[in-house]
C-alpha cells in the first residue's frame, strides 16, 4: 500500500540523512569513508524504489557492493542503482578495451592531479590566507585558480576512479561535462559535478517545482538546491551566502530565458561581444564561490572582500603574472575544448597498435619526473 510505503520511505531518508549529520557535523565524531556518496546512493535507491523505477534488491551482497562500490567510494561519481547494479551482476573478464581506456583515464587523473593542481594549489592558497595588499586583478585571477585548482584535483579523482572500474569492466558515469565551455551560472552548474546535479534535480528540486513557478518560488527553490550542493560539502556560514548569490543568478537567467522566448527573441543567436562577457561573468562567479570552499569561515571572506573593494592599484606583478599565464590558459582551455569537435576515442583507435602501449609509457614517466614535489590530498577528501 501507497501509505506504508511512504513510511518506509521516511524512515530510510530519516535514517541516511541522520547518519550523515553526526559523521559530517558532530566534531567528535569519526568520519567515516566516504559518508557522503554512499548515503546519496542509498538514497536515490529507496526513492527509485517508491517509484516504481526500480526493482529491489533482494541480495544484501549485491546491494552492498552497489553502495560500496571502491572507485567511487571517496569522492563519486554518484551512481543510481539502474545504471551500476545491471553492471556489478554481469561482471566478467574485462576485454582489452576496457583495460586501455582504464589505464588512460588513470594516467589522465593522475597528471591533472599531481602536475598540474599540486602545483597551482600551495602558491594560490598562500595568496588565500595572505590578501594584504592584493589589487582586485590579482584577487580575481586568485579566485580564477583555486576554481581551476578544484576542478583539476576534482575531475582527476573522477577519471581515476572511473579508470579504475573500467578495469574490473565497469562504466561509471561522466562527472564533468566541459564545465569551461558553459556560458551562464546555471549551465556551468549543470557541467559540474554532473552526477550530483543530476540527483539534486531528480529528487529535490523537480519535485518542488511542479507546475509553472512564479519567480519567488523559482528562486527559492533555487537558492535552495545550491545551498543543499554547499552544505554536502560542508555547515559553514560562507558557503550559504554563497548560494544565495549562486542561486539568484540562476533564477535571473531562467527567467531572461523565458522573457526572451516569450518576445520571440529566444532563437536569435547572440554576438560574440556577449557570449564573451557571459562566459567571463560566469568563470568569476563559480571562481568566487569556490574560493568559500577553500575559504569557508565568515572572517576570512570578510578580509577578502575588504580588501578587494580597497581597490588598489594593479601592479606590475599582476600583469606579469597575467601574461605568462594568458598563454597556458589559452593551451589548457584548447584541451578542455578539444573532445566537443572531435572523437578521441577514435582517434585513438586510429594509432598503431605498437604505438599505443609506447604512449602510456611515456606519459606515465612524464608524471613521475613533473609531479609536484611532497604530496597533497584531495581537496574532496575533505567532504
Amino acid at each position: 500500500g501507497r501509505g506504508l510505503r511512504r513510511v518506509l520511505l521516511g524512515i530510510s531518508i530519516a535514517g541516511n540523512l541522520a547518519l550523515l549529520a553526526v559523521f559530517k557535523y558532530r566534531s567528535d565524531a569519526v568520519l567515516a569513508l566516504g559518508i557522503s556518496f554512499y548515503t546519496f546512493q542509498s538514497l536515490s535507491y529507496s526513492i527509485d524504489v517508491f517509484r516504481r523505477r526500480q526493482t529491489p534488491c533482494k541480495d544484501p551482497v549485491a546491494f552492498a557492493l552497489f553502495v560500496a562500490f571502491f572507485p567511487q567510494l571517496i569522492a563519486g561519481p554518484i551512481e543510481r542503482a539502474g545504471r551500476l547494479m545491471p553492471q556489478l551482476a554481469a561482471l566478467d573478464v574485462p576485454s582489452r578495451m576496457d583495460f586501455s581506456m582504464g589505464v588512460r583515464l588513470i594516467l589522465w587523473g593522475l597528471w591533472k592531479k599531481l602536475c598540474l593542481s599540486d602545483r597551482l594549489r600551495p602558491g594560490l592558497m598562500a595568496q588565500l590566507y595572505e590578501p594584504a595588499g592584493m589589487d582586485p586583478l590579482a584577487m580575481a585571477m586568485m579566485a580564477v585558480g583555486l576554481n581551476l585548482v578544484l576542478y583539476l584535483d576534482f575531475s582527476g579523482y573522477t577519471d581515476i576512479a572511473r579508470g579504475s572500474a573500467r578495469l574490473f569492466g565497469v562504466k561509471l558515469s561522466k562527472n564533468f561535462a566541459r564545465p569551461y565551455l558553459a556560458t551562464s551560472v546555471g549551465d556551468f552548474t549543470r557541467r559540474w559535478h554532473v552526477t550530483l546535479i543530476d540527483w539534486i534535480t531528480d529528487y529535490v528540486w523537480a519535485p518542488l517545482l511542479k507546475g509553472r513557478p512564479k519567480a519567488l518560488r523559482l528562486a527559492g527553490v533555487n537558492v535552495l538546491v545550491i545551498m543543499i550542493f554547499a552544505l554536502w560539502h560542508d555547515l559553514r556560514w560562507g558557503y550559504a551566502i554563497a548560494s544565495v548569490f549562486v542561486g539568484l543568478a540562476i533564477t535571473r537567467e531562467q527567467l531572461a530565458r523565458v522573457k526572451r522566448l516569450k518576445s520571440g527573441k529566444g532563437r536569435a543567436k547572440p554576438g560574440k561581444v556577449r557570449v564573451f562577457a557571459a562566459w567571463l561573468s560566469t568563470i568569476l562567479i563559480w571562481g568566487a564561490f569556490t574560493t568559500t570552499l577553500f575559504m569557508p569561515a565568515l572572517g576570512g571572506i570578510r578580509a577578502l572582500v575588504t580588501e578587494f573593494f580597497r581597490f588598489h592599484p594593479v601592479g606590475m606583478d599582476t600583469l606579469r603574472t597575467l601574461s605568462l599565464a594568458l598563454p597556458l590558459v589559452a593551451f589548457g582551455f584548447a584541451v578542455h575544448a578539444l573532445g566537443k569537435f572531435r572523437d578521441l576515442e577514435a582517434d585513438w583507435d586510429q594509432l598503431p597498435a605498437f604505438l599505443r602501449p609506447l604512449i602510456l609509457v611515456a606519459a606515465a614517466l612524464l608524471i613521475a619526473r613533473f609531479q609536484a614535489a611532497g604530496t597533497q590530498d584531495f581537496v574532496y577528501f575533505r567532504f
